[in-house]
């Protein structure tokens, strides 16, 4: 005798409101987790902290990356505690912005006007970068001449990039 599909086929089973529960606390838990570790891997910095973003804005990024993580913590301290002196560039360049856009949209268009409000931003950035300069220098002067040394070495050895930027620079080779 020949036994059917039908008779070894197993009833669905419904699921119970237990284990759904348990799934669904399962997920919360794992999100709590989460949350945790990236609130203790952040170190209590705020979300969007970028410690770079003032050491970009002075013009010290490839520098900032050739010094070590002792030296990289003491520019930052002291780019953000004279702070005003380079912030206020950002909201200088920012009016500055506003006022092209509007001299570009005049009408007599006057070329004149427009060069003279880029001039200005050109003085603000170079004010920065300036302004960067100085505190990198002071950095540097408290270095040992291992420290400087290390600094020469990460200063020619090419940047780090992630795969795609690579692909687009295949043959990259470092400085000597």
């Amino acid at each position: 005798m020949k036994m059917t599909d039908d008779n070894h086929r197993t009833k669905r089973r419904k699921p119970c409101w237990k284990e759904v529960v348990l799934v669904i606390s399962l997920g919360l838990n794992i999100l709590v987790i989460g949350l945790i570790a990236g609130a203790f891997l952040r170190e209590g910095k705020p979300i969007g902290f970028r410690p770079d973003r003032n050491i970009a804005a002075l013009g010290l990024r490839p520098y900032y990356r050739a010094l070590d993580k002792k030296d990289r913590v003491e520019l930052r301290k002291s780019a953000r505690a004279q702070q005003g002196g380079f912030r206020s560039g950002a909201k200088v360049m920012r009016a500055a912005l506003l006022v092209v856009a509007d001299r570009l949209e005049a009408e007599p268009f006057d070329l004149g006007a427009v060069k003279a409000e880029l001039t200005s931003q050109a003085d603000v950035i170079a004010g920065n970068i300036s302004f960067g300069h100085k505190l990198l220098l002071e950095q540097i002067s408290g270095m040992t001449r291992e420290e400087r040394k290390k600094m020469a070495d990460n200063l020619r050895r090419p940047p780090r990039q992630s795969g795609a930027k690579k692909a687009l620079r295949p043959n990259t080779k470092p400085l000597n």
